[in-house]
This record gives structure tokens, sequence and C-alpha cells, in this order.
């Protein structure tokens, strides 16, 4: 009697730790995915929110995705440089630099951010340009709204990493 109880406990037991294991990769295994889709949602859902908001025909929907295409493809190598220029600032502070070096790596990064903002308001006047008469109004309230909330989004997360003293 003894013997089938203790082969029914190793047996509930190692059930339990199979059921377990397949859980945790589940979830494991799940994460990773949405991790991997991340930007793509992020793109279906602004062209989700624009097609609502502005009532895209199929036409403008093709041409609001390919200027999208091309204007991340465009602006690629201007962040980057943008971001070297940050990198190569940022490890002069490590050392005694040179004032000219800093200034110089300075105009670098805000003459790319001018060339980026540059571009951004290109494509935005591109995309707008598609847009019909009773579409213009409603892009304009649109594009207004998403700089006001990056600029809210932007100053909640210095707020969060202020810490009081």
């Amino acid at each position: 009697m003894r013997k089938i109880n203790n082969k029914r406990w190793v047996f509930t037991v190692a059930v339990l730790i199979v059921i377990n294991l397949i859980t945790l990769s589940f979830l494991w295994f799940s994460r990773s995915i949405k991790k991997d889709h991340v930007n793509l949602s992020d793109e279906f859902r602004v062209e989700r929110y624009l097609r609502k908001e502005l009532n895209l025909n199929e036409e403008q929907i093709r041409f609001f995705k390919g200027a999208r295409r091309e204007h991340f493809k465009s602006i690629q190598t201007l962040t980057q440089d943008m971001h070297s220029a940050r990198v190569a600032l940022t490890r002069l502070l490590a050392e005694e630099p040179d004032t000219a070096a800093v200034e110089e790596l300075i105009r670098a990064v805000v003459t790319k951010q001018a060339e980026l903002e540059r571009y951004n308001f290109q494509h935005l006047r591109k995309l707008r340009s598609v847009c019909n008469e009773v579409q213009k109004p409603k892009f304009d309230s649109v594009m207004l709204k998403v700089v006001n909330r990056m600029q809210r989004l932007r100053h909640a997360r210095h707020k969060r990493k202020k810490r009081p003293e």
C-alpha cells in the first residue's frame, strides 16, 4: 500500500514539474515574440490611427506607407552620425578636453539635429500634400497633438528621473 502511495506522489510531482516547465517555456517564448514585433505594432498603430482620424483612402494609405519607409531610410545615416557625435562628446568627459574639439562636436550635433528637423518638416509637408481639403485641417490638428504629446512624454521622463535629495 505504501509503495503505491509513493509511486502516486512521484508521478504527481513529475506531472507538476512538466506542467511548470511547459508554462515557463510558453511565457518565455511569448515574451520574446512580443519583443520582436514591437516596431511592427507601433507602425501599424500609427497607420491605423491616421487612417481612422483622417479617413484616408487606399491610395493615400499606400502613399503614406511608402513615404514613411523612404523617410526612415533617408534619416538613418543622419541619426547615426548624430549619435556618433554625441558619443564622441561624452567620451571627452573623461579627459581635459580641448574647447575647440568640444565646440566642434556640439556644432556637429546641432547641425545634424537641424537637418533632421528639416527632413521631418519636408516629410510631413509631403504627407499633407496628398490630403484633401477636408483632411488637411485634421492632419494639422493630429500633428500638433503628436508634437505636444512628445513634449509631455519628454517632460514626464525627466520628472521620473529626478530623485528627491
